[in-house]
């Protein structure tokens, strides 16, 4: 299960509870006033200015025409996300396996440094208030289940689709866009969790909600079309989504799992109508909480 995991990463509960690292601030109370917009995290990721409440510019009007006509295409993950064709198989050969024995899968971790490390730090996360009990990596495994080994597995695999190796935007966006994405994932997995939905599902499904926004930045940069600082709201919340959409598509051709291809197929047909109870609800409701968080607490180096 985990030998070709080790080619990939050569560099840099019981009852499968998924930990939530320590960083990841509480839900807040609902009754609190939001002083943020509604918006897309773009221009936080691209270290831009917040959207302005304007009426969409010619340039921007531009912009969105240019990115229906490239979105309209019948084929786009290879051309958008180049490195999912290496990640993606791995990931479905993973999250598809038989569950193994708590033996089994201690050996294969223990042969495996980078995994092995990621599933002690879900283990003595502040989600499971257990740390003085993790002496070892048996330990962990007990101690976050089969569905927190997966969802280490998974953010392994997937942390190379957000490498800042490339150009343009995608480029600026990538160092912020993996913090965001983490963030979002861990979030949507207590939110799926608390409707009753699978932990597992809200966690694999904030990481690839992501890939969205990444593949979205790279059609702005196909298409020459960097955005015009600080936007306007109306052309932020376009293209976020737009992201949303090609998340979707995305998601239903890599059949993940079978939660997560149902929430893409309503992410893609039947956007303006998604009842916030579902997968596909908690999705955009956690980037929404993940992007005022994050536009709340600005990193040092930011332009804004």
């Amino acid at each position: 299960m985990f030998g070709w995991l080790r080619r990939l990463t050569r560099k840099p509960d019981p009852a499968g509870r998924l930990a939530a690292p320590p960083h990841v601030a509480s839900p807040p109370d609902t009754d609190a006033p939001d002083p943020l917009p509604v918006c897309s995290p773009l221009s936080w990721l691209l270290q831009a200015p917040a959207p302005r409440a304007v009426a969409l510019s010619p340039e921007e009007r531009r912009i969105l025409q240019a990115v229906d006509t490239f979105l309209a295409r019948e084929s786009l993950s290879p051309q958008l996300l180049p490195r999912a064709p290496a990640v993606i198989p791995p990931l479905l050969h993973a999250l598809r396996q038989p569950e193994p024995s708590r033996k089994a899968v201690v050996e294969r971790l223990s042969k495996d440094l980078v995994l092995a490390t990621e599933v002690l730090r879900l283990a003595r996360s502040a989600y499971h208030l257990t740390s003085s009990q993790i002496a070892s990596l048996d330990d962990a495994v007990t101690v976050v289940g089969d569905s927190g080994v997966k969802a280490a597995i998974a953010r392994v695999l997937l942390r190379p689709m957000f490498d800042p190796r490339t150009s343009g935007l995608a480029a600026i966006a990538a160092p912020r866009g993996w913090s965001f994405a983490e963030r979002q994932a861990d979030r949507c997995a207590q939110m799926a969790a608390d409707a009753g939905l699978d932990r597992l599902d809200g966690f694999l499904g904030g990481m690839l909600h992501a890939t969205g926004r990444t593949a979205l930045l790279r059609v702005l940069d196909l298409c020459d079309a960097a955005p015009p600082w600080p936007c306007s709201l109306a052309f932020d919340q376009t293209l976020g989504q737009q992201s949303t959409r090609l998340a979707g598509r995305f998601m239903a051709e890599w059949d993940v799992t079978p939660g997560l291809t149902l929430a893409a197929s309503v992410l893609v047909d039947t956007p303006d109508l998604i009842d916030p109870t579902t997968l596909a609800g908690i999705l955009l409701e956690s980037e929404r909480q993940t992007t005022r968080d994050m536009m709340g607490t600005p990193i040092p180096g930011s332009r804004r």
